[in-house]
């Protein structure tokens, strides 16, 4: 059996030396968002913390609220599309429990409202996303976070 698949990936001039792909410039899938690192750069230098949000900006809406703790509270777990699919009727965890708390057992934030949310914290600089498409609170973030806790 061995020399048969030995036989078989020699004459498909396979070797078996493999090397990893270079890493492809991903863009932001799905998500209103462009040119992601160099953007969350200037977004952060310009955000130190929560109380210097301008006061022209609108408060935050309970979903995006919800949205940032969990990136708070489960760092690095989420890509923004992984987020979106996992807060539907069927969450568990905590992600659901957040969601649970902040807007009720029997909301169900759909995958635009959910991305429209992780579109918005970034653009604050409240949260980022790694090279790796997950996502991290900034220090403004989590400061914003726990503060919204203690309400």
């Amino acid at each position: 059996m061995r020399r048969l698949l030995c036989e078989n990936q020699t004459g498909r001039n396979l070797t078996g030396e493999y090397s990893l792909k270079p890493l492809a410039d991903a863009k932001q899938n799905l998500l209103p968002l462009d040119d992601l690192p160099a953007f969350i750069e200037s977004a952060t230098d310009k955000i130190s913390s929560p109380a210097e949000k301008s006061s022209s900006q609108p408060e935050l809406l309970e979903e995006t609220i919800a949205m940032l703790g969990i990136i708070t509270e489960l760092p690095s777990r989420y890509s923004p599309d992984g987020l979106a699919a996992s807060v539907g009727a069927e969450r568990v965890g905590l992600a659901g429990w957040i969601i649970d708390q902040r807007l009720g057992v029997n909301a169900e934030p759909d995958e635009e409202t959910v991305k429209l949310a992780i579109a918005e914290l970034c653009e604050r600089g409240l949260i980022r996303i790694t090279e790796s498409r997950r996502m991290k609170a900034t220090d403004a973030g989590a400061q914003l976070w726990r503060i919204e806790v203690e309400r």
